[in-house]
């Protein structure tokens, strides 16, 4: 979308910050797995991806919407991105599925990585969107995304990443003696 806009920079930008976001959070995770309770931050065990992908992606897209605009919707869009990417943390701890300090992880992570967009986007503008592309294809990304949650709803990478990061600790010692 940002490229068919005229927004490369933005675009590349936003690719750059989600490459980073998967880069690091992958590694930490594959850290954590290899090092087991042998890390120096024994209270986490895996960073939370829902935690750092929501923030990079909330993050920036709010961004994108609010630039150009006044500030009280600025101040609106951005505070309603910081909510849900909160919600979407509380709910990973609610649930079960990380600690506090894993969802900080993982918080710490989109952040820098929404840093790393500020740091390499065009100068902030008003985005002028084609609702009518925007119309038509609605329904198409609503039936691919219906289809996603339908057969991959209870998929996740994190059973292969805690194998290799295990194979890793095994194979090469990582951590020995931290």
């Amino acid at each position: 979308y940002l490229i068919s806009i005229g927004a490369r920079r933005d675009a590349i930008a936003f690719a750059a910050a989600l490459i980073v976001c998967l880069t690091i959070t992958v590694f930490a995770k594959l850290f954590f797995e290899a090092c087991g309770a042998r890390n120096a931050f024994s209270a986490i065990e895996s960073p939370s991806g829902h935690a750092s992908f929501s923030a990079v992606v909330y993050g920036v897209l709010s961004l994108l919407v609010a630039a150009g605009r006044p500030t009280a919707q600025r101040v609106a869009l951005i505070s309603g991105a910081a909510l849900l990417i909160l919600l979407i943390g509380f709910s990973r701890v609610a649930s079960g599925a990380h600690t506090p300090q894993e969802v900080a992880a993982g918080l710490l992570i989109g952040g820098l990585s929404i840093a790393l967009y500020c740091a390499l986007r065009a100068e902030p503008r008003l985005l002028a969107p084609p609702w009518r592309r925007i119309a038509l294809a609605a329904p198409l990304v609503l039936a691919l995304g219906f289809l996603a949650l339908a057969h991959a709803r209870h998929w996740t990478p994190e059973p292969l990443i805690d194998a290799i990061g295990r194979r890793l600790g095994a194979r090469f010692g990582f951590c020995q003696g931290v």
